[in-house]
């Protein structure tokens, strides 16, 4: 029987049996941050992320001009980019 399962590219784990589970920790607003920029200059621009993970991604990827939710949305897209200015010390990969 299976106990977990990633889907969605990776970004969605699914827990059964919790028991499973040898360890587990809650990451700091800047930590998760900063691992999902390194989670984004690993996978590359190319891949499609859910929801506001997206709205990171394509910032990241100096694409918001076309993300809708950022073009439509002006202040979300600032809030995101300050955020990771603040949490990453830049709101662009050094790759893009």
């Amino acid at each position: 029987m299976m106990a977990v399962g990633r889907a969605f590219g990776g970004n969605v784990w699914v827990v059964w049996t919790p028991g499973v589970l040898v360890s587990l920790r809650r990451l700091g607003h800047r930590e998760a941050i900063q691992r999902l920029c390194a989670e984004f200059d690993e996978d590359g621009p190319d891949c499609g992320y859910n929801a506001v993970i997206q709205d990171y991604a394509s910032i990241w990827w100096k694409q918001a001009n076309s993300d809708p939710n950022l073009t439509r949305f002006s202040d979300h897209h600032r809030q995101l980019a300050a955020r990771l200015k603040r949490m990453t010390g830049r709101t662009h990969s050094t790759k893009a």
